[in-house]
């Protein structure tokens, strides 16, 4: 054997190693991107989660004759209303569908509604309502002039006694169950 083959094989094989080197980076940094990238995507997704998130608000309000009960979602992202639960306060068990609420107010304050009008929505089953809007839920008229006071009386009982449980989703389904939001 003479020196320039052992050259020759020694320059191969540090051109084979080279080689091999080169691969195995080519391989960690493929492995290092992926990562990264499912890293970010990750990141990203729980950002839009928080940044759609929505943000519901119950709003009772009464004038001279009327009463409202108004949804709002004050969130950036659409909430999808799945139920709404009328809880007397004090007695988590006596819980009443919003479905209910003309028969839960005429057991509560029963005199009140010989004289009112009651205009209570009906929401669909995961009603979605969009961020920055409102809905009115209830809106109770009272027909005379005269005994204004018992609106007055009934928005007082309705904020002292009695609880809305408002369970919502987010669009990445997200629930929250809030009580008087």
């Amino acid at each position: 054997m003479n020196i320039g083959d052992n050259m020759s094989e020694l320059g191969g094989a540090i051109f084979h190693a080279a080689d091999l080197m080169a691969a195995l980076s080519s391989i960690v940094v493929a492995i290092w991107v992926g990562d990264s990238v499912v890293k970010s995507r990750r990141d990203q997704r729980e950002h839009n989660k928080l940044s759609v998130k929505p943000l519901v608000h119950l709003w009772t309000h009464h004038e001279d004759r009327s009463l409202t009960v108004r949804l709002e979602n004050n969130g950036v992202g659409p909430a999808v209303i799945k139920c709404i639960t009328l809880i007397k306060k004090g007695d988590n068990k006596n819980r009443s569908p919003f479905g209910d609420l003309e028969n839960f107010l005429i057991d509560f304050r029963g005199d009140v509604f010989d004289i009112v009008s009651l205009n209570q929505i009906k929401l669909a089953d995961s009603y979605s309502l969009p961020a920055g809007k409102a809905i009115d839920l209830v809106h109770l008229t009272l027909n005379e002039p005269n005994k204004n006071y018992l609106i007055k009386a009934l928005f007082q009982n309705l904020e002292s006694n009695v609880l809305f449980e408002v369970r919502y989703e987010s669009i990445y389904g997200d629930e929250v169950i809030a009580i008087n939001p």
